[in-house]
C-alpha cells in the first residue's frame, strides 16, 4: 500500500477507479457489503495518507462483475481483490 501511496503522490493530477470485487461464496448482499468496506478501508488509508479521496471514483461490484470463473477454487481468489486503474 506504500507504493500505490508514493506512486500517488508522484503523478497528483491523475484520477482512478477503485473496484471491490468478491468471490460469490455467500449472500449478494453480504459480499456487496464485503466490497463497499474494502473501498472505504481504501479511501480511508488514502486519505490517512495526505491523498485526496476526490480523485477516486469508488465501486463496490462485490460479486457481480467477476474477474476469473467461480467455479474453481483459484477462480474465486482471483475474484477477492480491489483494482485500481487509470481513468482517462
Amino acid at each position: 500500500m506504500n507504493e500505490v501511496v508514493a506512486t500517488l503522490r508522484a503523478y497528483p493530477g491523475a484520477r482512478f477507479v477503485l473496484s471491490a470485487h468478491t468471490d460469490d461464496q455467500g449472500t449478494t448482499k453480504a459480499n456487496q457489503e464485503l466490497a463497499k468496506q474494502c473501498v472505504i478501508s481504501f479511501a480511508r488509508f488514502v486519505k490517512n495518507a495526505g491523498i485526496r479521496v476526490s480523485r477516486f471514483a469508488l465501486k463496490a461490484y462485490g460479486e457481480l462483475r467477476p474477474i476469473a470463473d467461480n467455479a474453481t477454487a483459484q477462480g474465486r481468489a482471483k475474484n477477492r481483490q480491489v483494482e485500481m486503474k487509470l481513468n482517462n
